[in-house]
């Protein structure tokens, strides 16, 4: 029996697929066959040059998103499965890259968040011919494309095509099956190595829209409520019904272009009639309440790896305080500092954007986080947080100066215990000019993973004090109690933050 997954494309339940959210961290690799739509992007509150632009934090849940099912889809082909892609419209927005451009002068900067254009597309782990959004209904199936005649006789009159291609070259693994006229194909086949195919089609109508005609009655008002109500449910029962019997008309049809594409088009799969109780053996019944039993357990074990998948995800962040840069850093350094007891957001208006606002007792504090490949951390980022504490300053709303605070990952490609770089001298000097509190944020670590562990509040305090307590200098946080975390025994000892920080400095 040929397993279906489905991907982000919803078919009745009746078809005995197995639905799966674009959105899970879920494999294919239970697959034989995967229906899917093209992932779409989270609703977005802002825009960029007339498109959707994502948040930060969807940016890169976006981007997860995408490139996890672009790994899952390369193992399907090169395990040889057929992927049938319903090819909806590209979904484009604006993603976040990590990286933030800083312009204007040291007294007025303006600081550019950097973007990229992202499609729903970049799932797909495969080279396309030329294509572009386009809608129609006229097309016309090919000669050579007998593969698809009778899924084209079911339901060609019931699809529009959202995307046409250019014609595939001579001699490319892709087939022309459908054409919108002249030269443009809106449906394909591929062949890849490994034996894997891709069919791309038009999106199918499954189910239809109410018409909207209004029925008018002449009985009472209460008489015309209860008709209302029957006619709504008499139509949601009809639209159900239609939907279950095109869901497994359509499920038929890919499974006999999966038999031909397997080598076995002598088989003929079992017609939608022959399902009838009259053609069904005990046995069989035996066998299909296994199957739904296997189903819905493997449905309730996706979603339960789904929830551990999405903890992970999150757990993982505090990482990103060792080897990160950009936003991922900038998230897990509020992440830590929530963990130590402070109210950390990230603060962004027309003019300024800062990493982190944080307070403690009567001290307000703003952060700046910045990460190094291979060199420590220079004089333009604490230059830029001194700009915004001046800025901060300047709004008639606040009486007192902000305590800065850097949190600066130098040398994040290297292990922490190998690292010999942390501030440069003139970054230091002017830490010591203003007050500014610097922290390495590989030393944040241990302390954030014993918290989240333990939630001490006497620890968190100490923390919070730590911090709020250096004025010109390298932060240095006391060591988590001996309780176990981190998967360790003993828990991390007082020479798991020191191994973390730099050994020298080096002058500008």
């Amino acid at each position: 029996m040929r397993r279906i997954i489905s991907l982000a494309f919803s078919l009745h339940p009746k078809t005995q697929t197995v639905r799966v959210s674009s959105y899970e961290s879920a494999s294919l690799d239970d697959a034989d066959i995967i229906i899917m739509a093209p992932p779409p992007p989270p609703y977005a509150t802002d825009s960029f040059e007339g498109l959707p632009s994502l948040s930060d934090y969807q940016s890169f849940q976006y981007k997860r998103t995408l490139s996890h099912w672009r790994s899952e889809l390369a193992n399907a082909l090169s395990d040889g499965k057929t992927l049938v892609v319903m090819a909806y419209r590209p979904s484009l927005v604006f993603a976040a890259t990590g990286e933030k451009k800083v312009e204007g002068t040291a007294r007025s900067p303006r600081i550019t968040r950097v973007v990229a254009q992202v499609s729903s597309w970049d799932c797909l782990p495969i080279t396309l011919p030329n294509s572009a959004a386009a809608s129609g209904s006229l097309m016309k199936i090919l000669p050579k494309a007998k593969i698809i005649a009778s899924y084209w006789r079911q339901f060609g009159s019931l699809s529009s095509y959202q995307v046409r291609f250019d014609q595939p070259e001579e001699g490319s693994h892709w087939r022309p099956l459908v054409s919108t006229g002249a030269s443009r194909v809106a449906a394909l086949l591929g062949t890849f190595k490994g034996g894997g195919h891709v069919l791309f089609l038009p999106p199918c109508q499954l189910t239809e829209e109410s018409d909207g005609d209004q029925i008018e009655y002449e009985e009472e008002q209460d008489d015309e409520d209860e008709l209302e109500e029957a006619s709504t449910s008499t139509d949601d029962a009809a639209q159900s019904d239609l939907f279950r019997q095109r869901s497994l008309r359509f499920v038929e049809e890919i499974l006999a272009i999966d038999a031909h594409l397997k080598g076995d088009g002598h088989q003929t799969p079992p017609p939608s009639w022959a399902g009838a109780a009259e053609y069904s053996t005990p046995r069989m019944n035996a066998a299909m309440e296994a199957v739904t039993d296997a189903d819905a357990r493997l449905r309730a074990l996706h979603l339960e790896r789904e929830a551990a998948a999405t903890d992970y995800e999150q757990a993982r962040l505090l990482q990103e305080l060792v080897y990160g840069k950009g936003t991922p850093l900038e998230l897990a350094v509020l992440r830590a500092l929530r963990l130590m007891g402070f109210d950390a957001e990230q603060y962004t208006d027309a003019e300024n954007e800062f990493d982190a606002v944080f307070c403690y007792s009567d001290t307000r504090m703003l952060g700046e986080a910045e990460g190094r490949d291979n060199s420590p951390i220079a004089v333009d980022k604490i230059t830029q947080l001194c700009n915004n504490l001046d800025a901060a300053f300047a709004r008639e709303d606040i009486v007192d100066y902000a305590k800065g605070v850097l949190f600066g990952n130098p040398q994040r490609l290297l292990p922490p215990s190998q690292r010999t770089l942390d501030f440069t001298q003139k970054c230091r000097s002017i830490a010591e000019r203003r007050g500014i509190a610097l922290v390495l944020t590989p030393s944040v670590f241990a302390p954030a993973a014993y918290l989240e562990h333990t939630q001490d509040k006497a620890y968190a305090q100490a923390c919070r004090e730590a911090i709020c307590s250096t004025s010109g200098a390298i932060v240095q946080f006391p060591p988590p109690r001996e309780t176990p975390a981190n998967g360790c025994k003993d828990g991390p000892k007082q020479g798991t933050v020191r191994t973390v920080r730099a050994k020298r400095t080096v002058p500008e």
